[in-house]
């Protein structure tokens, strides 16, 4: 197997375990050019720095607001994302540059918060391709007060100012020194280059960003035109409640260094544990991700399970459709070639993000068939990744069909209904570049009548924590998203130790996992949705449903169901489709379907699928569950069935039932996910799946047994994440 590129790339999802059948253009003469070189390996630490496009007509780079939410200048901007299992993830960065005024401008959004607190920083180090260490910069933001979150806006338009920063010069001596004067584009309170802000779902559930615009000539970084850079940068969010600080450094080898106690300024990483800051627009960041949302499951005719859910007494086929949006070193779109994926199987809750506690992951293996043949299957085949066209990425759903639980395994699966699902990609062809390490998933969709509840594993095993010790602890927290903050949500867990509000401390064994119990009432707040019913056959000129839609709306459409798609099953062996579709083969990629071919639609025949426009030029996957933005010019969305003229009317079966939840983008649902609060065209309209839904979630973290202090002398216990999980209610039934 040729791996030039052996990037794993994670998603986890949350599947529940329950019995099937329970109710419930350009064109020139001449030669052609010749084929540019690939792509070099992927490198995880290369944050790219693309040259501002806003959008048409609105051009403009990022306005310094302390407003991310809505401001086009970050359209096409770097994007990382620190992920912990759950939809809301703890931290997310963008960077993008402007040479027009030779600057970079950054972005960081933290969640996730139990208190706003005078120490929560962000670090941020920078280094000339002249490589000389008394001339790095280091830039350290306090941007919060205590108990307040952001500070006063200095204007109505011109956001907050932060509580403090320092700059510093020579990272030979930064680490033992005191700041250099800060230059006057970043001295407060004149300077307009960093501001910041914050919101409060709830009392314990927090939010907060800050925006930067980072000078790159003398007056600032002094990094010569058009050249790269080193760099790191370093989120340190502080829990006042429970004297605790989580830190989220990029690379993850740019944390804070040094003894027991670390003082915020004199612990920074060493230049060679810094990254790769990219200005050339070589796009070498592009490449394969996909999201935990792309992660499904295909059961058997009549079963009443949804896309989310794993069946113990029957096949389970696991399937995941990454993206690609990879180019050439010419700047064209290029096919990821021979990607194939890798399942997991550990028990639904806290899984250890860290790498203190152990894997715990099972492989699932497909016995061999017929017994005869001794390899076991353990990947999906392989498949090519389409090339993006425009703004729509290439995608492919990779398939691991027909796995069912191991009979001696039938009791323990039936005792923890919950389980997550974990994909790693690889590629068989060289040079394949993956975007996303690490991210994975555990969210579950409810219909609340009264408190659900749940029992969840929470991984204390394993820990190393001290020769004399075989207990660990691991501080609980929940926060809840997507309601207005007046709503109030009621949580109770056995098996912690409540020790503040929305905090949970457990004490558990080093020598197995832990188990709790949650029970969770969301407020009784209206979700408007509508019941839709889909028959088969219904094809995208006839038969289709057409939703009102309003522009600007935030629409999330769950789906369940079946169609027998062929009636030949000798020649078409899986004809049986859930909302995802299912895959006809090479053998029928040559006929014309509802999706355009980039999508390669014969893998999704029978699939949900939609349209902003009638079908006229635009159609997407919607498949078993899927979000989207209405763009500007809607008034309507159309659902229909992909497949063939001729292969719509051999349709038959159930057909699809479609949950349609449409509300506006109320102010409580931008702060931590500001993705939704763009304008959004006709190609570009997916958002995270659940983005308007009601969303409890409880987020562990285990102490390292390091301390940090920061500037104001306050010391608190460095801890490290351990993961979350959580619940999108998607009905509340009084």
């Amino acid at each position: 197997m040729a791996r030039q590129t052996l990037v794993s790339t994670m998603v986890e999802m949350l599947l529940r375990l329950a019995p099937v059948g329970v109710l419930g253009f350009l064109v020139s003469a001449g030669c052609p050019p010749s084929t540019p070189p690939p792509p070099a390996p992927a490198n995880q630490n290369v944050a790219c720095f693309k040259q501002f496009t806003g959008v048409p007509y609105n051009s403009t780079p990022p306005t310094i607001d302390g407003q991310i939410a809505g401001d086009v200048g970050w359209t096409n901007a770097f994007r990382y994302v620190v992920n912990n299992g759950a939809s809301v993830p703890d931290m997310a960065m963008m960077g993008i540059r402007n040479d027009i005024d030779n600057s970079l401008y950054f972005s960081f959004l933290v969640n996730n918060d139990v208190s706003f607190d005078d120490e929560d920083a962000i670090v941020l180090t920078f280094r000339s391709s002249a490589g000389v260490a008394a001339d790095d910069r280091r830039i350290i933001i306090y941007p919060l007060f205590a108990s307040v979150g952001a500070g006063t806006p200095v204007s109505p338009n011109m956001g907050a100012a932060p509580h403090s920063v320092s700059y510093w010069v020579g990272s030979n001596t930064w680490n033992t020194g005191t700041p250099t004067a800060t230059p006057a584009w970043l001295a407060l309170p004149a300077s307009t280059n960093v501001r910041v802000g914050s919101y409060s779902t709830s009392a314990t559930t927090n939010s907060w960003w800050v925006e930067m615009k980072i000078p790159t000539d003398a007056s600032g970084l002094n990094l010569p035109a058009g050249t790269n850079f080193k760099l790191s940068w370093d989120v340190i969010r502080w829990n006042g409640l429970a004297s605790t600080a989580v830190e989220f450094p990029w690379p993850a080898t740019a944390g804070l260094t040094g003894g027991a106690v670390m003082p915020i300024e004199n612990s920074t990483a060493i230049v060679a544990n810094w990254g790769d800051g990219n200005r050339t627009d070589a796009n070498i960041c592009n490449g394969v991700s996909f999201d935990w949302y792309d992660i499904a499951v295909v059961h058997p005719a009549g079963s009443m399970l949804s896309g989310n859910e794993i069946a113990w007494n029957q096949p389970n086929d696991f399937t995941v459709t990454p993206h690609n949006d990879a180019v050439n070193a010419g700047g064209t779109y290029v096919p990821a070639p021979q990607v194939f994926g890798v399942f997991q199987l550990a028990n639904w809750g806290i899984n250890g993000a860290g790498t203190a506690s152990p894997n715990n992951w099972v492989p699932i293996v497909i016995p061999a068939n017929p017994p005869t043949v001794p390899t076991p299957i353990t990947e999906t085949p392989p498949a090519d990744i389409p090339a993006a066209v425009g703004a729509t990425q290439g995608s492919v759903t990779l398939t691991l069909p027909g796995w069912s639980v191991p009979g001696n395994l039938v009791s323990q699966y039936q005792a923890t209904p919950h389980q997550c699902v974990r994909v790693e990609l690889d590629a068989k062809a060289p040079g394949v570049t993956f975007k996303n390490a690490s991210t994975w998933n555990n969210m579950d969709f409810r219909q609340a009548m009264s408190p659900f509840t749940d029992t969840a594993s929470v991984m204390t095993r394993g820990y190393a924590i001290g020769r004399d010790r075989d207990s660990v602890d691991v501080l609980l927290s929940a926060f809840t998203y997507n309601v207005p903050p007046a709503m109030k949500w009621e949580t109770r867990i056995s098996g912690a130790r409540e020790v503040g509000l929305g905090q949970y401390l457990l004490r558990g064994s080093t020598r197995q996992d832990a188990r709790i119990s949650t029970s969770v009432l969301p407020p009784s707040i209206s979700i408007p949705s509508v019941d839709l019913r889909l028959p088969p056959g219904a094809a995208a000129a006839a038969g289709a449903l057409r939703i009102p839609a309003r522009p600007g709306t935030l629409v999330t459409l769950l789906s369940s169901g079946s169609v027998r798609v062929r009636r030949d099953t000798s020649q078409f062996r899986g004809t049986l489709a859930g909302p995802d579709g299912v895959d006809l083969g090479e053998g029928a990629a040559g006929a014309q379907y509802v999706l355009p071919r980039e999508q390669r639609p014969w893998k999704h025949a029978g699939a949900l699928v939609g349209s902003w426009d009638g079908f006229q030029k635009s159609a997407f996957l919607v498949g078993s569950a899927r979000s989207f933005r209405a763009p500007n010019r809607a008034e309507v969305l159309t659902l229909a069935l992909n497949d063939t003229p001729d292969g719509l009317k051999q349709h038959t079966g159930e057909g699809f039932a479609i949950q349609v939840i449409q509300t506006p983008v109320e102010p409580y649902l931008t702060p931590h996910n500001p993705v939704i609060g763009q304008d959004f065209e006709y190609e570009r309209t997916v958002i995270p799946t659940g983005a308007n839904l009601p969303t409890w979630i409880l987020c562990g973290s285990v102490k390292t047994g390091r301390r940090v202090r920061a500037q104001t002398g306050k010391v608190a216990d460095l801890v490290t994440s351990a993961g979350c999980y959580g619940s999108m209610v998607n009905r509340i039934r009084q």
